[in-house]
């Protein structure tokens, strides 16, 4: 599922290269998730049959607007909100709620999603809500210390200020301003 999405938004993003009404040197990617957090302390180890089940992280637009970046070269900026913090945050208990769609198979091999953050480096990149494999929400300075090689390739490339993470709110305004930024 997730391969085939990003196939749809390269065609998306192939198709408005060709527009002349727009200005193609300012396009960004957002990706969001509108799912529920679960609460840090809420009891996660419930069984299937459950009436209230735990809620399920959404983490496919943010993966989307990270692959997007990734893979478009003249994407100027991307932005990612309530996505997933990491696939090795999947490995911290014996419970997900990650939906099978945003699973990548032999994932590890390649790295995880602090280096995809690094290989878009130097454009702007913005993370912020992300979540772990429980669908809770991942402290600030716990995403800061998991993207240090992301952040590591920002200040290799000289370019610190283009990476965000952990501001809670600021996506729309940060977004904003990195698309009219000349």
């Amino acid at each position: 599922m997730l391969g085939s999405r990003l196939r749809d938004l390269r065609s998306v993003l192939r198709y408005l290269r060709g527009r002349t009404d727009l200005d193609v040197k300012r396009v960004a990617l957002w990706g969001d998730s509108f799912a529920a957090t679960n609460a840090p302390d809420r009891n996660l180890a419930v069984p299937l049959e459950v009436d209230e089940f735990p809620n399920q992280a959404e983490p496919l637009g943010g993966l989307l607007a990270l692959l997007g970046g990734l893979f478009e070269d003249d994407v100027r900026a991307v932005s990612a909100r309530a996505g997933l913090a990491g696939y090795r945050t999947l490995l911290q208990s014996p419970f997900c709620y990650v939906p099978h769609d945003a699973l990548v198979p032999d994932v590890f091999a390649a790295g995880d999603l602090c280096d995809l953050a690094a290989a878009i480096a130097p454009r702007a990149l913005h993370l912020e809500g992300l979540v772990d494999g429980l669908n809770c929400p991942v402290a600030t300075d716990v995403v800061v210390r998991t993207y240090e090689p992301a952040r590591a390739a920002y200040r290799t490339a000289k370019a610190d200020s283009r990476l965000d993470l952990g501001k809670d709110g600021t996506a729309e305004r940060w977004l904003l301003d990195r698309v009219r930024a000349e």
